[in-house]
């Protein structure tokens, strides 16, 4: 078992989850993926059937004549098994 130091927060100060998760041995896994997290690990899926993955970014583009559409997406990619 990991011996976790003593310390103290400040009156008013709250611990994120990803502190909690931290302290107790864990690695916090988002529930959402976007820009500030990609490469990060994250959780995906439905009630009772979820898995682990990392947040990637895929952009696609779309071309119809003059114009160019560019569209980025951020999602859960599973982990390789």
């Amino acid at each position: 078992m990991k011996k976790i130091r003593k310390f103290s927060l400040h009156q008013g100060h709250l611990l994120s989850t990803e502190d909690m998760a931290v302290i107790n041995g864990g690695v916090f896994l988002s529930d959402y993926c976007d820009g500030s997290n990609v490469g990060q690990p994250c959780l995906y899926g439905t009630t009772g059937n979820h898995h682990t993955g990392r947040c990637v970014h895929q952009e696609m583009k779309s071309e119809g004549g003059a114009t160019t559409t560019i569209i980025h997406q951020y999602f859960c990619q599973k982990d390789p098994e």
